[in-house]
């Protein structure tokens, strides 16, 4: 962690990770980002290594495994780390094995560019790092701030609360030393298949392994197995993957945690029409409206949706109606969300009662859609561009005329192709009157407040307001496919379509209607659930693609939107003006970008080369972008 700066626009100074002071891929002509130690001359230091268990019954033999993976290259561009901690590993380059390799078999953030300059200083900080030891009190310091900021304590006030705080902990966990128990889980015993029997390989893209709800996972696995008579296994393998064709090729069957059909190459897993269309137990009348549209292509279906994770608002209740707010419990207008803002913002001193947690600026094409405006229309193809329409521009401009008069915590939408790669969570206790919020796979994170108790219990679900031409919503979907290579795939499917059963297993909304009103299902969640499908299955309806769906060169197709947003509400520009330029940028881009052929990466190079075409496109048309 270090002092970073760029000569481009945004922040002229931020403390940031590494990773800010590279070059964007594919921007050869933007202004390098510069920076320093911190004040001291000093880094803070992130390492990621290998642990041997004090389980372990072989404490040498691990001990071993984890030096031999310390030495490997291979190994060092799988983490999310830029540089490798062995000296004798920086600059090597692993073996090429046609296989994707760095986080995800992705994009690996070593085959960013550092500048001569940047990279000294990062040298620099690894000599002069803070060591862990001397971090290790730092999160009190933090809670030293919430204390001043939140209960009115000075400095001193607070800072010999939290070390009262820190020497309870400390000896509290003294005395739980001698009753921890390490247990290391053994081997899972290999089952016997009976003649006849089948073993599935099933993927799941996750994050987090072994899954959070791994116990609910494999419930569902030993019932499903025990009631199907020809699949006698199911492998559960998880794993830090969002590719098609490297989850088709570990797997007979897979699971993804967003929608692949429309942004990837579909020769790696097979069309699922034959196995509906014999299959008396789907019925498509029975899912949410235009759900089956989002998993087909060419006249195919190639993804069995499995759950609906929504972009939707949180309110506050008691906040509500502290100021004198209408509950908006069945859907609001444009009007009512202004009035509810006007409201919970009584003085100009009180902070913004719109809270967005989304980094892609989404919940603004959500709201200018709602206050009539369609800066980019994505039901045509490809997507219509009108960012100058008088009906667009009145709408923009309504929207951000709240973020400018301080209804909206509006913030820099970000560089680097529109991208921001920080995420705003929103504070640690619960007085946010109204919060962005997807509902799904990745809702990582719950604020909780001093007493343990979940701080957003006290919070209800609303969709963004409906507009008198059109209404905004924006959703992914949980998703599975077949393999190419599934020895058995009608088998995969009947799996399939059981784990379409169960939405509870990717935190999520059904794609069924008849189980919107599961008993499982909290009251509160099916009516937010019924609201979603009958805004689904209106033709006044507007999809904007979801915060969850950026890649290739999606993300160049807002950026001049974005910036034109930031510009108007952070600096004051001449928001007509800056419309027009960013619409032609965006026509011209666009143009460029189509004549891009389609490809399908099979390594890190290419993948890498393959997005610097985009980059290349968008600093064609404007060599100040990024």
């Amino acid at each position: 962690m270090l002092i970073g700066g760029s000569a481009n626009e945004g922040p002229p100074m931020t403390i940031q990770r590494s990773f800010g002071l590279a070059s964007f891929p594919g921007n050869p002509n933007s202004t390098p980002p510069s920076g320093s130690l911190l004040p001291g001359g000093t880094a803070g230091l992130e390492v990621q290594g290998f642990a041997v268990s004090a389980g372990t019954r072989e404490p040498m033999l691990a001990y071993e495994l984890a030096k031999f993976l310390t030495n490997s290259a291979e190994v060092a561009t799988q983490l999310f780390g830029s540089t490798p901690a062995r000296r004798s590993l920086v600059g090597m380059e692993p073996e090429s094995t046609g296989e994707r390799s760095g986080p995800g078999r992705g994009f690996r953030l070593a085959s960013l560019n550092f500048s001569p300059e940047a990279q000294a200083v990062i040298d620099q900080g690894f000599e002069h790092a803070l060591p862990a030891r001397e971090l290790f009190f730092v999160d009190y310091i933090s809670r030293a701030f919430s204390l001043m900021q939140d209960e009115d304590l000075d400095a001193q006030s607070a800072l010999q609360q939290v070390e009262a705080e820190a020497v309870a902990n400390l000896n509290h966990a003294a005395d739980l030393r001698p009753e921890i128990v390490i247990s290391v889980a053994t081997p899972a015993p290999e089952v016997a298949l009976a003649p006849g029997e089948i073993a599935l390989n099933f993927g799941a893209a996750s994050f987090i392994s072994p899954l959070p709800n791994q116990d609910r996972w494999q419930q569902i696995i030993d019932q499903f197995v025990a009631s199907d008579p020809e699949i006698g296994q199911i492998n559960l393998n998880t794993d830090l993957n969002l590719d098609l064709d490297s989850m088709a090729e570990q797997n007979d069957c897979f699971y993804l945690p967003t929608n692949a059909v429309s942004s990837g190459s579909l020769s790696s897993v097979i069309s699922l029409d034959p196995f509906m269309d014999a299959d008396p137990q789907f019925d498509q009348a029975d899912l949410i409206g235009g759900v089956m549209q989002q998993v087909r292509f060419d006249n195919r279906t190639w993804a069995y949706p499995l759950a609906i994770q929504p972009e939707v608002l949180r309110y506050n209740p008691d906040l509500f109606t502290r100021a004198g707010v209408p509950l908006p419990d069945q859907g609001w207008t444009t009007t009512q969300f202004v009035d509810a803002l006007h409201a919970l913002k009584s003085t100009p001193d009180d902070p913004a009662p719109f809270i967005p947690r989304d980094f892609t600026g989404q919940y603004l094409y959500a709201l200018i859609t709602a206050f009539g405006g369609v800066p980019i229309d994505n039901r045509t193809n490809p997507p219509t561009i009108d960012f100058t329409d008088p009906a667009t521009v009145d709408a923009i401009r309504q929207v951000l005329d709240l973020a400018k008069d301080g209804y909206i915590d509006y913030t820099e939408l970000g560089q680097g192709g529109g991208v921001n790669i920080s995420l705003a969570v929103g504070s640690e206790e619960d007085t946010d009157p109204l919060y962005t919020h997807t509902l799904g796979a990745f809702s990582f994170f719950t604020r909780l407040n001093r007493e343990g108790q979940t701080a957003t219990d006290r919070y209800r679900y609303i969709t963004y307001p409906r507009g008198s031409q059109h209404t905004p919503i924006s959703f992914d979907l949980s998703t599975a496919y077949i393999s190419t290579n599934a020895a058995n795939p009608d088998a995969c499917y009947r799996w399939i379509r059981e784990l379409a059963q169960h939405a509870d297993l990717f935190s999520a909304m059904p794609v069924q209607r008849s189980l919107i009103d599961d008993p499982s299902t909290a009251p509160e969640l099916a009516g937010l659930y019924h609201q979603i499908d009958t805004i689904l299955s209106d033709p006044a309806t507007i999809i904007s693609p979801s915060v969850l769906r950026t890649g290739g060169g999606s993300i160049w197709m807002q950026f001049w939107l974005r910036r034109a947003f930031d510009r108007y509400v952070l600096e004051d520009a001449d928001l007509d003006a800056e419309l027009a330029e960013a619409e032609q940028f965006t026509r011209d881009y666009a143009q460029c970008a189509a004549e891009i052929p389609p490809t399908n990466p099979t390594t890190p190079e290419d993948q890498l080369a393959y997005f610097q075409q985009f980059g290349a496109c968008a600093h064609q048309v404007d060599p100040t972008a990024g």
